[in-house]
């Protein structure tokens, strides 16, 4: 009464606290008071009929009251039935448990939810088997966009996810550790059932509408918790894989890599050694034409040793005096030997340069089978880098109630439907 009392005094109007009290305590069955402060007068009206859907969810009380005769007429059957085999006596038991739990979950009907608690059904795909029922097993979805960035691996990966996770009776109903990735697209959800269907028992927090706020929040941190992005690393090439690349795959790549990596340092390398090359076989073949040299001064001195002793022996039969030619021929003698010695040094040159050359050519393949064995993608150990994303760069795109249909037979074996 003070609340039609202060609505009327905001609106302006007249107001007989008495004539409504005495209105209202002579409204009989089914007659209504409708008080309008845009109206001249409170109205008086009849229905001819009311049906109310909003009677809300059952208690387990009032639930294990709908369910004990029907389970006692499935139980007897299941005892009739079970008393022919020679063990049935020792099997009843675990057999009466089990249809007490599948009689639990499956001759539900489907519950009555507040306009705030959206829900939704997964599409009937697969064909029904003989002799099933069709079943909705109620549960969470929540479909969610991850964005992943990176700047030093150069990660910027968009990621679409979507979890089903069961609702419990007790204290955590909803645990997103025992969430499943399910791939079934949002767009292909149904907004109502199929008919003569069956649905299991949905918890009463399930029919709150601040429940899916909270589960909301949790659903954002589980996935900040959980997701990631996978690399590998190689720190001897410094290269990192590719978004969902196997280490197979990885190493088969950095193999190339390596290829052309020592291909890039083994041409470095031969740059590198390339002034001492060619200095060495500068002094190679300036020794060697040393050589040459030498041997031909030797030769000629030989020749002239040979005509000089040819020429004092020639006179001295002749009579004449042979003195000088015969110092002549021992002076040209000893410079033969002195060629002949000059020779040796220079082909020791050739020999020593030749060497060096040899030991600079030893050293570069050296060095180029290191490069070679430095980086063996095969057998290198690779480092895994694990790029996580922040709770900004995620978001829900649904969370709702989603009931999944199961082809359901006779002795409670479910078969996935969607």
């Amino acid at each position: 009464m003070e609340g039609l009392e202060g609505v009327a005094a905001t609106a302006g109007v007249n107001w007989d606290r008495q004539a409504m009290e005495q209105t209202i305590a002579g409204l009989g069955s089914r007659i209504f008071l409708m008080n309008n402060v845009h109206d001249d007068a409170p109205q008086v009206f009849e229905t001819r009929w009311a049906m109310s859907y909003l009677r809300g969810p059952l208690t387990r009380s009032q639930i294990k009251k709908l369910m004990d005769p029907v389970k006692k007429q499935i139980i007897g059957t299941q005892q009739t039935t079970s008393s022919s085999s020679a063990n049935a006596s020792i099997t009843a038991p675990a057999e009466q448990r089990q249809i007490e739990r599948k009689v639990d979950i499956t001759l539900g009907r489907r519950p009555v939810l507040p306009p705030q608690v959206s829900e939704y059904f997964g599409p009937v795909i697969v064909a029904p088997p003989t002799d099933h029922t069709l079943f909705y097993q109620p549960g969470i979805l929540g479909a969610g966009e991850i964005h992943f960035t990176d700047t030093k691996t150069g990660v910027n990966l968009i990621k679409y996810v979507t979890f089903r996770v069961s609702i419990e009776e007790g204290p955590v109903p909803l645990d997103w550790g025992n969430a499943v990735e399910i791939f079934l697209k949002t767009k292909n959800l149904e907004q109502s059932p199929k008919e003569t269907v069956v649905f299991g028992n949905l918890p009463a927090i399930a029919m709150k509408a601040e429940s899916y706020n909270a589960w909301t929040r949790e659903f954002v941190t589980w996935l900040y918790r959980t997701q990631q992005v996978e690399l590998w690393y190689s720190p001897g090439l410094k290269e990192y894989s590719r978004v969902n690349e196997s280490e197979r795959d990885f190493r088969v790549r950095l193999m190339q890599i390596a290829r052309e990596k020592r291909d890039e340092a083994t041409e470095k390398l031969r740059q590198k050694y390339a002034p001492r090359f060619a200095a060495l076989q500068e002094q190679v073949r300036r020794a060697q034409a040393t050589v040459e040299r030498e041997k031909d001064q030797a030769r000629q001195y030989q020749m002239d040793t040979a005509l000089s002793f040819g020429s004092t022996i020639l006179s001295g039969f002749l009579g004449r005096r042979v003195s000088s030619k015969a110092r002549s021929s021992v002076s040209r003698a000893n410079r033969s030997v002195k060629e002949a010695r000059d020779i040796e040094r220079a082909q020791d040159t050739v020999t020593a340069a030749q060497q060096r050359l040899r030991q600079l050519e030893t050293d570069f393949s050296n060095d180029t089978t290191a490069l070679a064995e430095k980086i063996d993608p095969l057998t290198e150990q690779l480092d895994k880098i694990l790029i996580r994303p922040s709770k900004t760069d995620i978001t829900v795109q649904l969370l709702v109630l989603t009931w999944l249909p199961y082809w359901q037979s006779k002795d409670g074996e479910q078969l996935p439907a969607w």
